[in-house]
């Protein structure tokens, strides 16, 4: 059956004439209707956040275990476990020093690993200030264990991760407040904020093409409690509840010139290993496995 050239040009033209509007409606998704959002948009998100949070990718995951380690030597002694430990890889050029005056405990390392489906090289570098009920500066955490009360952590991350399907440069600084820690307490809380910036990159499962966005990114902790570890592995990706504002821009070129658009949102820590990702302005929920930041949507 053939069909008159103009009855296919005109819905043509109708569908190109709709998907130009619908991108041009993406300046934030605090302002738009949800569909206004494209899926390269979105994916960006998902991407940034599960990459922030999982321990595979050295997010918030694996600086909560080393905010929670016992200091050595020669590397960390993690009370916790993680889901997905063996991606973090051994320590390198690890450095300790102490300074008496202001009271920090400063630790540089660096790990990766290089495997077929997975790559991460990395930069680390720790402070710690440890304090005892009465607030005073603690010089030897491991023999004084029991009289940490609190403990001021400052944490930069700086490196790369890449999996099959994304790869992220990025700078990561956590400035956390850890309270709670000694015996008289059932559990810790934690406050303070992480900020990010850096570079993702998305490749498409089906053509290899890759999306690639520079970002920045601020996460708020709300209300963060920690389990205390008990005998036996408790992985620290079930030991925390609690939640997180955040605020990611993603900067973009289109047509020649760079677009910057916001997205805002809540995270939702259920101690079960998992988080709920909620997008303002997007009326649909993700769940995020903290152990490698993958994201499925929830029906």
């Amino acid at each position: 059956m053939k069909l008159s050239l103009k009855f296919l040009i005109i819905p043509l033209i109708l569908a190109a004439f709709g998907l130009i509007s619908c991108a041009d409606n993406i300046k934030s998704v605090d302002e738009s209707e949800p569909e206004s959002s494209t899926n390269e948009d979105l994916n960006m998100v998902l991407g940034i956040v599960g990459n922030a949070l999982s321990s595979r990718d050295e997010g918030l995951i694996s600086n909560l275990l080393d905010l929670t380690a016992d200091l050595d030597s020669e590397g960390l002694n993690y009370r916790y476990q993680s889901f997905d430990n063996p991606n973090r890889g051994p320590f390198g050029n690890f450095l300790r020093d102490y300074d008496p005056e202001t009271g920090v405990h400063s630790i540089k390392y660096r790990r990766g690993v290089d495997r077929p489906s997975f790559k991460s090289l990395l930069q680390v570098r720790l402070g710690y200030i440890f304090k005892d009920i009465e607030g005073n500066f603690i010089e030897f955490p491991n023999e004084m264990s029991h009289e940490i009360e609190s403990i001021t952590f400052r944490g930069i991350r700086d490196g790369f991760a890449e999996g099959e399907h994304r790869r992220s440069e990025f700078e990561r600084t956590a400035q956390w407040q850890l309270d709670g820690a000694g015996p008289e307490s059932e559990a810790m809380s934690l406050s303070g904020s992480q900020q990010h910036k850096g570079n993702m990159s998305l490749k498409n499962r089906n053509d290899g093409v890759r999306a690639s966005r520079d970002y920045t990114a601020l996460f708020n902790l709300k209300d963060i409690t920690i389990q205390k570890p008990v005998e036996g592995d408790e992985y620290i990706e079930a030991m925390v509840t609690g939640n997180i504002d955040y605020e990611i821009a993603i900067k973009a070129m289109r047509n020649g010139e760079t677009e910057t658009r916001n997205f805002r949102g809540t995270i939702e820590l259920n101690g079960s290993g998992e988080a709920l990702l909620r997008i303002m302005g997007i009326e649909r929920t993700f769940n995020i496995l903290l152990e490698n930041g993958k994201t499925v949507e929830i029906d």
